[in-house]
């Protein structure tokens, strides 16, 4: 059975940072100093905690600068008096979750929370505390070994409790992600050969130009797709004879501001016309658009818009090819969660037998930070649950680095669903009728890799938008600043 932690002392007043315990020339050296002592030096120093308490080379630094906050993941237990002993990793893993607590902190402590701290606590049966550590373990195995050194057992049982807290140290000189970046890779294809090539206001007034695209198989496919649903009596050509022109039928939105926002249906979307590169069709061909005002076509399909996608491989999703605003709600969110881009098209008429398609991307799926040192940090995503719950955290892996585009390569859904709350209870959940389960919002942070310190969380975070006005389930970046 271990003993219980020594708390840090207090040294003293001296004169000078020279003078200081344990430093190089000082004439105090005590092999009792432990790093997280403190002394006091008037003037600019102040309070001082000694960080390496090595004889005749110690360091002090500043309290002010080694002070760091904690962002704590939640407590549980992991040993309790009468169940067997010693301690196994798959018993440590069941103990905490019966316990209740932050259990996926043990679940994945070898994954994602082995640069976390970890407070341990023995009680005896009385209450009373026996032994206590705080601390980083390299591994669950490691946990598992203090434990049994440290709790006390008796004829195969143990015979005191052992709680854990874990958290992080929270360090204002490690980095803090500077942007997180967001897009819908669909859109983004579709006005990627437009003059500049304008992501948030393309200048193109339709999806002409991206007949030029060498992804133009696809990016059909998936206009295809749609115009079919909306269009079931009037086929479009084999996407592989089109040309620009069909492609100019289906409308791109320049307003910047509103470019996620879905306008209304039935006599409240009208879309000006003739505009350059603006198509419609009638029964046979694709031409250009004369009427002055394209209007919600209320006649189209009876589920008002139009969903397609593309697979998180880039080709057309074929399951289905389309669907419409009551299937939205329980496969939207599959969809973008699994990786998929999804955009949308309201029906347009002019009145008579002239048609086009207004698009519209459904949220972002595709994710970026800043580009950063992969040598020195590791990326976090950081996730709540709507429901208030402890934090939990996720590592992202293998980012790789487009230095010439600032930013790191993709993150996408399925990196962070888990930490903000989307399990497979919440996948399934998501129908019509269903309004209890919902996902919560997800940071990052950097880790640096020598001092297991953390820096502060982005202030952008990406959130849910939750049944909206054909938008059951899209994810957004949203920035708060000062948050």
């Amino acid at each position: 059975m271990g003993s219980p932690v020594q708390r840090h002392h207090y040294w003293g007043t001296y004169a000078a940072a020279g003078q200081l315990p344990n430093v190089s020339g000082s004439s105090t050296q005590d092999a009792l100093l432990e790093a997280g002592d403190t002394a006091y030096v008037p003037g600019a120093i102040g309070l001082t905690v000694c960080t390496d308490a090595t004889l005749g080379a110690a360091q002090w630094q500043g309290a002010a600068q080694a002070a760091t906050m904690r962002r704590s993941y939640g407590t549980g237990s992991l040993a309790f008096a009468g169940k067997p002993a010693p301690l196994t990793t798959v018993a440590a893993r069941g103990n905490a979750e019966r316990g209740g607590g932050n259990w996926q902190a043990i679940e994945q402590f070898d994954l994602y929370y082995n640069m976390c701290v970890m407070h341990l606590r023995v009680y005896d049966t009385n209450d009373v505390l026996i032994a206590e550590t705080e601390q980083r373990f390299a591994s669950l195995a490691d946990v598992v070994a203090w434990v049994n050194a440290n709790t006390p057992s008796a004829g195969g049982g143990f015979t005191a409790n052992c709680q854990f807290e874990i958290h992080d140290e929270i360090d204002g000189t490690v980095d803090m992600p500077a942007k997180v970046y967001g897009k819908n890779r669909l859109w983004a294809g579709l006005t990627a050969k437009t003059f500049g090539k304008y992501y948030h206001s393309p200048p193109a007034w339709s999806c002409f130009d991206a007949n030029g695209s060498n992804r133009r198989l696809h990016l059909a496919n998936v206009l295809n797709n749609i115009w079919n649903y909306l269009y079931p009596t009037s086929p479009m050509p084999a996407p592989a004879a089109w040309t620009a022109n069909e492609f100019g039928v289906f409308w791109l939105s320049r307003n910047r501001l509103r470019k996620y926002d879905m306008p209304g249906f039935v006599n409240s979307l009208a879309m000006p016309a003739p505009k350059p590169r603006r198509y419609a069709r009638d029964i046979v061909t694709s031409t250009t658009a004369l009427a002055t005002v394209f209007m919600f076509n209320d006649a189209a399909a009876a589920n008002l818009v139009g969903y397609s996608a593309l697979l998180p491989n880039g080709t057309a999703d074929t399951l289905p090819t389309a669907f419409g605003t009551f299937e939205a709600f329980s496969l939207l969110s599959k969809k973008i969660m699994g990786g998929y881009s999804v955009v949308l098209g309201y029906p347009l008429t002019d009145g008579a037998n002239k048609r086009s398609v207004l698009i519209k991307p459904i949220g972002m799926d595709q994710f970026y930070l800043d580009s950063f040192d992969p040598t020195k940090y590791r990326v976090e995503a950081v996730g709540v649950q709507r429901r208030d719950f402890h934090p939990r955290i996720a590592v992202l892996s293998g980012l790789s680095q487009a230095h010439n585009e600032r930013s790191t390569s993709v993150i996408t859904g399925g990196n962070f669903a888990e930490v903000f709350g989307y399990t497979n209870s919440q996948a399934q959940g998501g129908i019509p009728g269903r309004h209890g389960y919902r996902t919560g919002t997800v940071k990052f942070q950097y880790r640096d890799l020598a001092t297991g310190h953390v820096g502060p969380v982005s202030t952008a975070a990406i959130k849910t938008v939750w049944r909206q006005r054909a938008r059951p389930f899209a994810l957004m970046v949203r920035n708060n600043v000062g948050v």
